[in-house]
C-alpha cells in the first residue's frame, strides 16, 4: 500500500488521518465498527511504514554528511599540512637571505672601510 501512495497511487483511507466522530445515539453496526478498525489499522500501518523509511531516509542523509565531511576534513588538513610545509620553506629561505643581506652589509662595511681611509696620506685623491 505505501508503495502505491508514493508512487501517486494513494487510496482513500491512507491519503488523509480523518477523524469520525460517532453520536453517542447514534448506533453503529458490528461491519460499520469491523470497517472502521480496518482503516484505521491500515492508517496505523501506513504511518508506520512511512517512519519506517524517514528514519532510514534519514540515516542514509546522515552517512552522506558525515562521507563529506570525512573528506571535507582530510583535504582540508592536506591544505594546511602543504601550507605549513611551504610556510616552513620560506623561513629559511627568508633565513638564508637575511644571511646574505648580512654578509652583503659586512662587505660593504669593509669595502667603505678601505675606501674611507687613505693609505697614502701624501697622496689626495679627486
Amino acid at each position: 500500500m505505501l508503495q502505491h501512495w508514493w508512487s501517486g497511487q494513494q487510496e482513500d483511507d491512507t491519503t488523509t488521518l480523518a477523524i469520525v466522530e460517532c453520536q453517542p445515539n447514534e448506533m453503529r453496526g458490528i461491519d460499520d465498527i469491523l470497517e472502521e478498525n480496518d482503516r484505521l489499522k491500515r492508517m496505523l500501518e501506513f504511518a508506520m511504514a512511512s517512519h519506517v523509511i524517514m528514519n532510514e531516509a534519514t540515516n542514509i542523509l546522515e552517512d552522506g554528511a558525515n562521507i563529506g565531511m570525512k573528506r571535507a576534513e582530510e583535504v582540508v588538513d592536506a591544505k594546511l599540512q602543504a601550507a605549513e610545509q611551504e610556510r616552513h620553506a620560506l623561513a629559511l629561505q627568508l633565513e638564508e637571505f637575511r644571511e646574505q643581506l648580512s654578509d652583503k652589509d659586512h662587505e660593504i662595511e669593509r669595502l667603505r672601510d678601505g675606501f674611507g681611509t687613505n693609505p697614502h696620506p701624501s697622496v689626495c685623491y679627486t
